[in-house]
């Protein structure tokens, strides 16, 4: 991959993250805030949704820099 588009990659994957870092700080606030208990559930799996793909964001992030490195070696 191009060290520009690699570059800009890792922007839209480091804003994903952002986005999803919001996602899960919000719900904890919303799980801490309701007693439906059907509610909690479903918050609890948008909650685990997320963090699954911030993991694997961030495994992507790995990768990429990996490539750059050897790229340019």
């Amino acid at each position: 991959m191009e060290k520009g588009k690699s570059k800009e990659l890792v922007e839209i994957i480091k804003e994903w993250q952002g986005l999803e870092n919001d996602t899960i700080g919000l719900t904890k606030v919303l799980s801490n805030n309701t007693g439906n208990s059907f509610v909690q559930v479903m918050i609890d799996i948008i909650r685990h949704d997320s963090e699954k793909r911030r993991a694997m964001l961030q495994i992507a992030l790995h990768h990429i820099a990996k490539d750059t490195a050897r790229l340019s070696s």
